[in-house]
């Protein structure tokens, strides 16, 4: 009897949540007001279930609104406070590893992995999901051989029947082959990423669009420019707050190859107004290498070189070397 009303609430939020209403202000605090319900139900012992249901669908509103961190907390104090959830709810563990890779904080992530390597049975799909969120880790890590080979080795075992699974995997070979220079496996894989992805998946499909921008960047702008328009067509529509300041950073590249550096200063100040909510510290350091640049093009440097400075300073404290060096690159071609 004791879970009952929590168990009431529960159904209530849920109700709220996966309707989420358009409005930002609204949407903020509805989600408010559901991590609040699931926290206090799962202390007046709420079943595993409904508990699971409401933590699922929370967290991809979450993640999207870029509360990576208020939300690893939260998942990881109820994976902790209720063991029962883990069986109820396999996915949660694979949230809360998305949840603290994307919030920098890798020694948690590397623990949540390792403890579903080894309750997790071992079976086709479940192991290539495991790859995957180890590829991902990598990746953000700056590991992107090893990323590329975990990412192989999800797309071998993800299952036809999976799409979602399947675009992810493609999604990181990707990534890990744009950033190893590798620019025409990288836009092969997101094509066929692209031609995998669900229609009605917004989210995924406005971050295929994100990432294509970047793969084509470098030769096409034209191609790149395409990209850049159907992504924030998507993301504005899943009202992905995270991936729009990702994104907005991303496209200053594209304005300045286009010879438009007001433009590039403009669509920086968008993505620093989506910062300022935002708990992803990659993301803020690799904001400031943007800022960098485009404080130079526009000829404060100076100032340029602060921004890079603090941008090598952040992504130390992440402990992701390639983008320190990449930073300070920048400062040995300002120096003077």
């Amino acid at each position: 009897m004791a879970g009952e009303p929590a168990e009431r609430a529960l159904a209530y939020w849920l109700g709220q949540v996966r309707p989420l209403p358009s409005g930002s202000e609204e949407a903020a605090r509805v989600l408010t007001h559901a991590r609040q319900a699931l926290r206090l139900a799962a202390r007046q012992g709420a079943a595993p279930e409904p508990l699971a249901e409401l933590a699922l669908a929370l967290h991809r509103p979450l993640m999207s609104r870029g509360l990576v961190l208020t939300w690893a907390q939260d998942l990881q104090a109820l994976w902790e406070a209720r063991p029962d959830l883990r069986a109820a709810a396999p996915a949660l563990g694979e949230n809360l590893l998305s949840a603290w890779t994307a919030a920098g904080q890798w020694q948690q992530a590397h623990a949540i992995l390792h403890a579903l390597q080894r309750t997790r049975p071992q079976h086709r799909p479940q192991t290539a999901r495991l790859l995957y969120r180890q590829g991902s880790l990598l990746w953000m890590q700056g590991h992107w051989r090893p990323a590329l080979h975990l990412a192989r080795q999800a797309w071998r075992l993800a299952p036809r029947p999976q799409p979602k699974l399947r675009v992810a995997a493609a999604t990181l070979l990707m990534l890990a082959a744009w950033r190893l220079g590798r620019g025409k496996q990288a836009r092969r894989w997101g094509r066929r990423a692209l031609a995998l992805c669900p229609p009605d998946d917004l989210l995924w499909r406005g971050r295929l669009h994100h990432y294509l921008l970047l793969v084509h960047l470098p030769r096409d702008a034209s191609a790149a420019a395409r990209h850049l328009s159907r992504a924030l067509e998507y993301l504005r529509a899943a009202q992905a707050h995270l991936q729009l300041a990702h994104l907005w950073a991303d496209a200053t590249n594209l304005y300045l190859a286009q010879g438009r550096p007001d433009r590039a200063a403009e669509a920086l100040a968008q993505s620093y107004a989506l910062w300022r909510q935002i708990e992803d510290p990659a993301g803020r350091a690799d904001y400031y290498r943007h800022a960098a640049i485009v404080t130079h093009a526009l000829g404060r440097v100076r100032l340029a070189r602060d921004y890079a400075a603090h941008a090598a300073e952040r992504w130390a404290a992440l402990g992701v070397r390639a983008e320190v060096r990449r930073c300070q690159r920048l400062l040995e071609q300002w120096r003077g």
